[in-house]
C-alpha cells in the first residue's frame, strides 16, 4: 500500500488497551492507529491521551467520514459488532474484529453475505491460532504423523465467575445483549477444533448457569437474575469420524484462563496446553504407538514474557496486516467465514440443548 496503514478503533475497553493498541504498536513499521471511537467520549480521550491518538469520537459514522481509514478494528462489547461491521463495509475499509463477527448467527450470515466478493480483507480474533504449539499441531497433523484422528478433546476452562459476588456489567446478564462461556470461550474453541481437525457434522450440548443471580457492576448494591450460561458441554462428531468431548466453563476451580486440547490419532496423540502458569503458557505433548507416555515436544517462540494476550494478539495483527498488504483473500485464515462457521456449530449446540438430542450442524450452515 505504500503508506502505513491507517487504523481507526472502535470501542476502548480494557482489551483496547491491553492487546489491540499494543499489537499495532508493536507492528508501528506497517500501520498506525490514528483515531478512536467509544460511545463513551469521556473514556476515549483518556484512552487517546494515555498512547498518544489524538482523534477522538463518540460517533462511528462521524469518524469514517473525517478520517481517511484503510481499517476499522472492531472492539465493542461482544453483542455490538455487527453495526460497526456495515458501516465498515459500507465504507469499503479492511476489518479486524472480535468475536462473535456478530452477536446471532443471523447477523454472522447476513454480514458474510454482505462481504463476500467486495475485495475487502476481514480478519476475525481468534487469538489461540497464533501460538506456536498450536501451529506446531497443526503442522503435525496436516503432515499424517497422527495417522487417522479418533479422538478430539478439547477445554477452556477457569474460575472466574466461581464466586457468587463476582459482578457482572448490567450488559452482561442476558443472552440478548451479552453472551456467556459458550460464546465467550466456546467460540475460541471450536474454531481451533475445526481448525486443526476439520468439520464438525453434528452436536449434542448441555448448558448450565450454576450462580443464578450476581451483584450489578454498575450497581453493587443492585442484583440481577443471570440466564446466559456458566458452563456447556457438548459432544461432535467430525466429518472424518472422529468423535469429540468439549466443555467451556467460566466455574472451573484451580484453572487459569486458557485452553488444553488432546488429538488422538492411530500413529500418535498431541496434548497441547494454553494455560498461563508460572513457567509459561504454551506447550505440547506427544505420545506414539511405540512410546505411550506423553514427552514435551520443543517449540521454539520469541516471546519475551508470560503475557499471552499481548503476544498472541501481536501475532495476529501482523498476519492481518500481512493480509491488508497482499491483499490476500485465502479462505480458512480465520475470517469472517471461519467466524460464521464456529456461530453455526455454536447454534447447532444451543438448539440440540433444548431439543435434548443430536443435531446436524448442516441445519444452521447459512452458505
Amino acid at each position: 500500500m505504500g503508506e502505513k496503514i491507517r487504523v481507526g478503533i472502535i470501542g476502548t475497553g480494557n482489551w483496547t488497551e491491553t492487546a489491540h493498541i499494543p499489537a499495532f504498536r508493536e507492528n508501528e513499521e506497517r500501520a498506525e492507529v490514528v483515531a478512536l471511537c467509544d460511545e463513551d467520549l469521556s473514556r476515549a480521550k483518556r484512552v487517546g491521551e494515555k498512547f498518544g491518538i489524538s482523534a477522538v469520537y463518540n460517533d462511528l459514522e462521524t469518524m469514517l467520514t473525517n478520517e481517511k481509514l484503510d481499517v476499522l478494528d472492531i472492539v465493542t462489547s461482544r453483542g455490538e459488532h455487527y453495526k460497526p461491521a456495515c458501516s465498515a463495509i459500507a465504507h469499503g475499509l479492511h476489518i479486524l474484529t472480535e468475536k462473535p463477527v456478530g452477536h446471532t448467527l443471523e447477523e454472522a450470515a447476513d454480514l458474510a453475505k454482505r462481504i463476500k466478493g467486495k475485495g475487502i480483507i476481514h480478519h476475525v480474533g481468534f487469538t489461540f491460532r497464533y501460538s506456536p504449539v498450536v501451529r506446531k499441531a497443526k503442522e503435525l497433523i496436516d503432515s499424517g504423523v497422527l495417522g487417522t484422528i479418533y479422538h478430539v478433546q478439547g477445554f477452556e476452562q477457569n474460575g472466574q465467575l466461581v464466586d457468587e459476588a463476582t459482578p457482572l456489567p448490567q450488559r452482561g446478564f442476558s443472552p440478548k445483549t451479552d453472551s456467556g462461556a459458550l460464546h465467550g470461550y466456546g467460540s475460541h474453541l471450536i474454531d481451533l477444533c475445526r481448525w486443526l481437525c476439520g468439520e464438525v457434522t453434528a452436536v449434542i450440548g448441555q448448558a448450565e448457569t450454576y450462580i443464578k443471580h450476581r451483584p450489578v457492576l454498575e450497581n453493587p448494591e443492585e442484583t440481577m437474575e443471570v440466564t446466559v450460561d456458566d458452563s456447556t458441554i457438548w459432544l461432535c462428531r467430525y466429518e472424518n469420524g472422529a468423535q469429540g468431548v468439549m466443555q467451556a466453563s467460566k466455574v472451573a476451580i484451580g484453572e487459569y484462563p486458557g485452553v488444553e486440547i488432546r488429538v488422538y490419532g492411530s500413529k500418535a496423540s498431541l496434548w497441547l496446553r494454553l494455560v498461563v502458569e508460572g513457567d509459561g503458557y504454551d506447550r505440547l505433548w506427544m505420545a506414539t504407538r511405540e512410546n505411550m507416555e506423553f514427552r514435551p515436544v520443543d517449540v521454539p517462540n520469541d516471546f519475551p514474557d508470560n503475557d499471552w494476550p499481548r503476544n498472541y494478539f501481536s501475532l495476529l495483527v501482523r498476519d492481518f496486516l500481512r493480509r491488508v498488504e497482499e491483499h490476500d483473500e485465502a479462505p480458512g485464515s480465520g475470517d469472517y467465514f471461519d467466524g460464521l462457521h464456529a456461530q453455526e456449530i455454536i447454534k447447532a449446540i444451543e438448539v440440540s440443548a433444548e431439543r435434548k438430542t443430536w443435531v446436524d450442524v448442516a441445519e444452521f450452515t447459512a452458505q
